[in-house]
């Protein structure tokens, strides 16, 4: 019998309507829908007095009139972001004298989260191997890092998937938020609709095992890992962290988490939008046993 080739969209539709069944006409819409953003503002810096300070997180504020738009956030002088990422950079646990490694930093959001956190105090290595991006990222900082503290943060280009080899061991702190499938890019963006297959997930998956596993050799006996994604797929979330469960079996447990917003996962926790007009965010996150 012949099979039938799937066109883009329809393979698109048959893996995730599988995935997420009665669930996904609901959570489909909801990505098709605006990003629902909140604002970063620098420490020192005063909010517009008509926005409402963060419950969660510092120097978070919700503006009046919450649509992201550009020239909003430079008369804040704010940076603007999913309120999703927050939660993925806070999770870090961040103090001021850790050396941290932000290994794929750009556009530069939960780097800024992260050095607030530093005040300037030890070392925030903000890490992406596109130049494009790079270039991006190198403006976030130098517009919204306090000049005080821009000593303490660093931006290179290195390959993620070879930190663990050149810098063993050498970071309290982690964040791995991983290039993924970003569904709903692909769902607002005709071209890559149209050329989407499975294999586009199962590849991202084997490129964040390699980062995972790169990460966890860079981080410091008894330090903390971050891993996160906005990807809808289980392959690339609680799926990837079974695979690096058995492949680092009994060098690392998983550490859980009681957030306000979100789902449970099996290893993690998910931010939906259709659940809670944030995301899609995957986050898990991990302690490295400390040497006997």
């Amino acid at each position: 019998m012949k099979t039938v080739k799937l066109s883009g969209p329809e393979a698109f539709e048959s893996f995730y309507g599988e995935a997420y069944g009665e669930r996904w006409s609901q959570l489909k819409a909801s990505l098709l829908s605006p990003t629902q953003h909140v604002a970063l503002i620098p420490p020192k810096k005063i909010p517009p007095i008509d926005w409402r300070p963060d419950t969660y997180f510092p120097h978070v504020f919700w503006p009046a009139e919450n649509n992201g738009d550009q020239s909003i956030a430079e008369q804040a002088q704010a940076y603007f972001l999913d309120y999703a990422s927050l939660f993925a950079a806070n999770a870090l646990e961040v103090k001021p004298g850790d050396a941290v490694l932000d290994l794929c930093a750009a556009p530069g959001g939960k780097s800024l989260y992260l050095s607030y956190a530093l005040q300037g105090m030890g070392s925030l290595q903000c890490n992406d191997r596109s130049d494009q991006r790079r270039v991006r990222l190198k403006k976030v900082l130098a517009d919204f890092v306090p000049h005080d503290w821009q000593s303490s943060v660093m931006v290179t280009g290195h390959d993620g998937k070879l930190f663990g080899l050149k810098r063993p061991e050498a970071f309290d702190k982690i964040l791995l938020d991983a290039p993924c499938s970003s569904e709903r890019h692909v769902l607002k963006s005709p071209e890559h609709l149209k050329n989407w297959k499975p294999a586009r997930t199962k590849q991202m998956a084997k490129d964040q095992g390699s980062l995972i596993c790169s990460a966890f050799d860079a981080l410091k006996p008894g330090g903390r890992m971050v891993y996160s994604t906005c990807s809808l797929s289980r392959l690339e979330n609680d799926g990837l962290m079974d695979w690096f469960e058995k492949k680092r079996k009994g060098q690392f447990c998983f550490v859980p988490m009681e957030l306000v917003l979100g789902e449970k996962t099996e290893y993690g926790h998910i931010f939906l939008p259709d659940k809670t007009g944030h995301g899609p965010l995957y986050l898990s996150v991990l302690q490295k046993v400390s040497h006997v």
